[in-house]
């Protein structure tokens, strides 16, 4: 099985970033690392959007019941 890690951080390479890695690679398993490099407006377009927030936790929930 693959694991899969996702990081949200703006920050290419950031401390987010490095901790995810760091917890993939240490592991043992196969893992694929995906970077959505979110950006501010986003995150605020979700606070104002329900529909968004609702999107996103089904998307979350299905991640973690891989």
């Amino acid at each position: 099985m693959t694991m899969l890690g996702i990081s949200s951080s703006p920050i290419r390479n950031g401390n987010v970033d490095r901790m995810v890695k760091f917890i993939l690679e240490n592991s043992g398993k196969p893992f694929k690392f995906i970077n959505l490099k979110i950006t501010k407006d986003l995150f605020k377009r979700w606070e104002d959007s329900p529909e968004a927030v609702r999107q996103a936790k089904a998307i979350a929930k299905k991640l973690l019941d891989l």
